[in-house]
């Protein structure tokens, strides 16, 4: 049960998370010498305690009419004293509403207020802010549970309880426990949270392809919420003779593109069952697509569990359509007796918007919840560096609002509880306003890296146009509390930022498996720079590799069709670079809408006035370290003013040491796959 806290305020109405004026400024003193700084009222701010960190910018909305005064914050002061999700940083306030999750329940909300003066170093204006935690009591969480045993293991116990969860932390209680009437008098007990079933009782009833089901109806409680469960369990009976398992139906899984991996169990019963009591193993090895089910790997996959990433069949549905994939695969007993089984899996195409895992990513609430940011100046007195929200929907990517970036300021999201193990991401960061200076992008825990650096350049010659910036990731035990942090040298806009999974499946690349991993020896379709050839000395994986010893160009052509309008495409390769030094490794993609070239054998883009002012086709991106995944994606819709891209024979190019550095690279697993 939470621990209360006796001190809290009711509020007669809930209110979304918002940053608000209240009023209007509290002094309009002018003097000959020096004006007052003014400002457009007190600060309220309302979140709840499910909510993540959030910065507030205690100057926001004040102004001085004197030019060259710096305003900063001057006696800032409270009466509360639980600070445990307050963390002071000069001009801000960071709120960690989770800090008082044991003390807040539903409808209860946590005040604090602040006082201070917004100065120019010779009058202070005085102002508050109200900080408003709403409690929230999360329900516990959980699904019906089947099971099965057979009549020779005598007797199993199973715990009410297993697999439920209460975000709370609170521990959690089986309630008004009640038994079937059909279910066998005499052959099951509770105790302690537990069911153990004795199939002792009735096993000279019950022979080889018979089950006798136990249903049994409960309720899972916390100190605030009683809600109901059933626990079923199939006893088998066992026949004598040898058989093989028996498939008495496919097996099958409903999902959506943007869900959470899905566990398949491919001997559940009744679906499968082994009338000789033995246990049944699926052979992964075995799984083969039918009719037009994509040969996906299933990587995650493991014993008799089939693990679906369901954004793998994003690319093989259209926009909200419903559609089942078949695969067959063999089922055994441990006397080596098969059956074949089925597996269907029914997915629907969800919006691209649902498969973006950040809550906050396009600024449209007006405010910056979720992020926090810490100025380079660390005497509080400049206030020049910071990040807010700007709505102008002339310079915005999407919607009305952008966050704009002022000078060097490190920022940060809370990326906890909202990435999956053992799944990958692409993180998109669209930028403007930047021209050349490098900025940097990682996914961190604390001050430790979770992935290399993403280091980013922007073209110098229209930075007034939002280039998408890409990095890419894959989730494993170390990403306990991970956060996206961005560093910025200088002035830019995001806008639009997206944090979304992507399931990489051979299947589903544009380019061949030759033609992405070289592993036959060959440069395979690709037509090779003069300094690029094929090497098995110089390899980041398996045998092969493209290695090149100076600039130019590879080139793949990619027949019509495999570039369309409406869609978004992501770019990856591994590259090494044996001889890396900082600073100074830039490489380049493009993708053109010809194959055509001049008589210098350069490209001849017929999207060439859209595409040469834009730069997103060929961004440049500088190593940051000796071996990186380059990653890249191409927004076709947002780039190009072509809509006939299906029709066009296109070519991909990969060039290295662009402006003629003479480093050596090598190049290896290059994919180009539909994304959300």
């Amino acid at each position: 049960m939470k621990k209360l806290n006796t001190t809290k305020i009711l509020l007669s109405a809930a209110v979304a998370a918002s940053l608000s004026a209240c009023g209007g400024s509290d002094s309009n003193s002018k003097s000959s010498a020096n004006n007052a700084p003014t400002h457009n009222g007190n600060l309220s701010v309302t979140v709840s305690e499910n909510d993540r960190a959030s910065t507030i910018n205690l100057l926001n909305g004040a102004t001085d009419l004197d030019a060259g005064d710096a305003l900063r914050v001057r006696d800032l002061t409270t009466t509360e004293a639980d600070l445990s999700g307050i963390t002071e940083n000069f001009f801000q306030i960071t709120v960690t509403p989770s800090a008082y999750k044991d003390s807040l329940d539903s409808g209860e909300t946590k005040e604090i207020v602040y006082t201070y003066s917004v100065s120019d170093g010779k009058q202070d204006t005085p102002r508050t802010l109200t900080i408003a935690i709403e409690g929230y009591d999360e329900a516990p969480e959980f699904s019906n549970l089947t099971r099965t045993f057979s009549e020779e293991a005598g007797s199993r116990t199973y715990n009410l309880l297993e697999g439920a969860t209460d975000a709370d932390g609170e521990t959690l209680s089986v309630a008004n426990f009640s038994q079937a009437e059909t279910n066998i008098d005499g052959a099951a007990t509770y105790a302690n949270g537990s069911v153990t079933i004795d199939a002792s009782v009735f096993a000279d009833d019950i022979k080889g392809g018979d089950t006798v089901t136990f249903v049994f109806n409960y309720e899972v409680a916390d100190h605030n919420h009683s809600l109901p469960r059933t626990l079923t369990v199939n006893v088998t009976g066992v026949s004598t003779e040898p058989e093989p398992p028996t498939v008495n139906d496919t097996i099958t899984a409903t999902m959506s593109t943007a869900d959470s991996q899905v566990m398949v169990d491919l001997v559940a019963s009744p679906e499968i069952i082994d009338w000789n009591g033995d246990d049944v193993t699926a052979d992964l090895s075995t799984l083969t697509p039918v009719d037009d089910a994509p040969a996906f790997n299933f990587a995650l996959s493991s014993g008799n569990t089939l693990v679906v990433e369901p954004v793998a069949f994003y690319s093989r549905l259209a926009e909200a359509e419903t559609k089942s994939f078949a695969y067959t695969y063999t089922v055994s007993d441990p006397g080596g007796l098969t059956a074949q089984a089925t597996v269907s899996l029914s997915v629907t195409k969800d919006a691209v918007a649902a498969h973006n895992v950040m809550p906050n990513a396009s600024f449209e609430d007006g405010t910056m919840a979720g992020w926090t940011q810490a100025p380079t100046q660390a005497d509080g007195t400049e206030v020049e560096n910071f990040a807010a929200v700007v709505t102008d929907a002339a310079n915005a990517k999407q919607g009305t609002n952008y966050m704009q970036v002022t000078g060097d300021v490190k920022l940060s999201y809370d990326l906890t509880g909202l990435l999956e193990q053992g799944s990958s991401y692409y993180v998109e960061l669209p930028a403007r306003d930047k021209s050349w200076g490098n900025w940097y992008g990682s996914i961190s825990e604390g001050l430790t890296l979770l992935t290399e650096r993403f280091r980013f350049s922007d073209h110098g010659w229209n930075p007034g146009i939002y280039l998408s910036h890409t990095g890419t990731f894959t989730v494993d035990d170390r990403y306990v509390e991970p956060a996206l942090k961005i560093e910025s040298a200088g002035n830019l806009k995001l806008d639009d930022i997206r944090l979304v999974k992507y399931a990489f499946e051979q299947a589903n690349n544009i380019l061949s498996e030759q033609d992405s991993t070289f592993e036959d020896g060959s440069a395979g379709n690709w037509i090779l720079g003069g300094n690029s050839t094929i090497s098995n000395t110089t390899v980041i994986d398996g045998d092969y590799s493209i290695y090149a010893t100076g600039g130019g160009a590879n080139d793949i052509v990619m027949p019509a069709g495999s570039i369309q309008n409406g869609k978004r495409y992501l770019l990856e390769f591994d590259i090494y670079s044996p001889d890396f030094a900082p600073d100074n490794h830039p490489t380049r993609a493009w993708i053109l809408d010809s194959t055509a070239v001049d008589g210098s054998g350069n490209p001849i883009n017929t999207n060439a006035e859209v595409f040469a002012s834009t730069a997103e086709w060929r961004t440049i991106r500088f190593l940051d370290a000796a071996t990186v995944r380059w990653s890249m994606i191409f927004d076709i819709d947002h780039t190009s003013h072509l809509d006939d891209w299906a029709t066009r024979e296109t070519m991909l190019r990969l060039e290295t040491n662009i402006w003629g550095q003479g480093y050596t690279y090598a190049i290896d697993n290059v994919r180009l796959i539909e994304i959300p």
